[in-house]
Formats: C-alpha cells, structure tokens, sequence
C-alpha cells in the first residue's frame, strides 16, 4: 500500500460529499420552484375566476344600459 492512499481516499471521500451537498442543493432547489409552481398557478386560477364572475353576461338583457 501507498503512504499516499489515506490522502487518496481522504479526497474521494471529499469529492462524494461535494456530490451528496450538491445533490441536496438542487434537490432542494426543485422542491422551492415546484412550490413556487403550485402557488402562480393557485393565484392565477383565483384571478381568471375573478375576471369570469366579473364578465358573466346575460344574454337575454338585450338593453344598453
């Protein structure tokens, strides 16, 4: 063996964890934008019922005024 496969294995080790930071990261990252998602889309569903409620027509009511 090596004297220098503990440092070898020191900076695998290292370079694993940077994958398990950087997997954590961007996982969290997809949740953020998945909840961001969730919230435009609720806000705009609530608006465009606003704007029906507001447009509903009788189309009877043949009157201009």
């Amino acid at each position: 063996m090596s004297k220098f496969a503990g440092v070898c294995s020191l900076a695998l080790a290292a370079d694993d964890a940077v994958t398990v930071v950087k997997g954590a990261a961007v996982s969290a990252v997809i949740k953020a934008l998945d909840t961001l998602t969730i919230a435009i889309r609720k806000t705009i569903d609530a608006g465009l019922k606003t704007v029906k409620e507001a447009m509903k027509i009788n189309a009877n009511n043949t009157s201009c005024n």
